[in-house]
């Protein structure tokens, strides 16, 4: 994983934007806001990591909401695409977003894979998301930030492949 701390993906130089992926936490862990230039599409994409801002457990879905809304409005980040974690008390933090008349991507880590191929090789967006990451540190394409925490559950993602020959993301303990 410290590789992936150094890895220099090519953005292009007139095609790139801002993403958000924001994980919503529920009490039991943090809930945080990625930063990152992105570029490219599918599995050509690029990513580098800009920053990473943590908020503590405490923090509810709906101020957590709040907190996305603000950092959109600064205007530091034109046209940034918000994607956040739908399921469960992610929704109340979406709602939040699209309410300031901000265009949010809801993930549904949960839910099957849309097309057929990735049907056969994932059992959820999650494992696909899991493996497809993997890819893009191993290729170079996405580099990480270099906080240890980071590092430390990125390495120990814990998987297996079911009777179907699917990856499946073991559930948190």
């Amino acid at each position: 994983m410290l590789k992936a701390t150094r890895a220099k993906p090519r953005l292009s130089k007139h095609e790139w934007g801002w993403g958000f992926t924001c994980d919503v936490g529920n009490g039991r862990d943090s809930s945080v806001i990625n930063i990152n230039r992105v570029s490219g599409h599918g599995l050509d994409r690029r990513s580098v990591n800009v920053e990473v801002i943590e908020y503590s457990g405490s923090i509810d879905p709906v101020n957590f909401g709040r907190e996305i809304v603000a950092l959109v409005k600064t205007g530091n980040y034109p046209n940034v695409s918000v994607c956040i974690d739908a399921d469960g008390v992610g929704s109340s933090t979406c709602q939040i977003v699209e309410e300031a008349g901000i265009t949010v991507t809801r993930i549904r880590w949960g839910q099957p894979c849309f097309s057929d191929e990735d049907k056969l090789r994932f059992i959820n967006k999650r494992a696909m998301a899991a493996v497809y990451t993997k890819d893009a540190i191993r290729s170079g394409r996405m580099r990480i930030d270099t906080n240890r925490k980071t590092r430390l559950q990125g390495a120990r993602i814990p998987y297996l492949i079911d009777d179907k020959g699917r990856f499946v993301i073991e559930k948190k303990s």
